[in-house]
């Protein structure tokens, strides 16, 4: 599957979208944000289907999108320190 980086602030964060022909699109975004004490990681997903409203018949497809998120946060986190 290809990504393609649509948006990227260093430091900062970044945002990458995938296209699944047929399906629709999903975006990744990841952003760290400082506080007074510590850098929090956030990690939002979006999905965007092809020519059709999402229904819930999609929740196999974005269970298996969202499966990999806790990692992708993890490995934010370890880009960090």
């Amino acid at each position: 599957m290809e990504f393609i980086l649509t948006l990227v602030e260093p430091n900062q964060g970044f945002t990458d979208k995938s296209t699944i022909p047929g399906v629709g699109s999903r975006f990744f975004h990841h952003q760290l944000k400082k506080t007074d004490k510590k850098t929090v990681a956030q990690h939002t997903v979006e999905f965007h289907s092809e020519n059709r409203l999402e229904t819930t018949e999609d929740i196999p497809f974005i269970t298996q999108v969202f499966a990999d998120a806790p990692a992708s946060v993890f490995a934010l986190i370890e880009a960090a320190k």
